[in-house]
């Protein structure tokens, strides 16, 4: 499905790699990527967008991940491009009221 070296697909779970420091390996499913946004007003602000009076939330599919080592290309005709680092919360069991 992918050259991406840390990415692979099983059925329809998509499934992401990453390596601890000390290169032992962890895997887990990936499915849909749940993000929090404009969460931190200095941050809005700089990018010329209200502010919201609650944390904008918004969901990506798990395709939009980028392995580590991959690399990606920005095409050049797609002006400016934002980017900023990113926390994961793995929860590894279903979730419950």
């Amino acid at each position: 499905m992918t050259s991406r070296p840390h990415l692979s697909a099983s059925g329809d779970v998509m499934s992401y790699q990453h390596k601890y420091v000390d290169g032992t390996s962890i895997h887990f499913p990936l499915g849909k990527v749940v993000c929090i946004g404009r969460n931190y007003a200095e941050h809005a602000k700089e990018l010329g967008n209200p502010v919201p009076t609650e944390p904008l939330l918004f969901m990506k599919p798990g395709s939009a991940v980028v392995a580590l080592e991959g690399g990606f290309t920005i095409p050049a005709d797609r002006g400016s491009v934002h980017y900023e680092a990113e926390i994961v919360v793995l929860i590894g069991k279903p979730l419950s009221k």
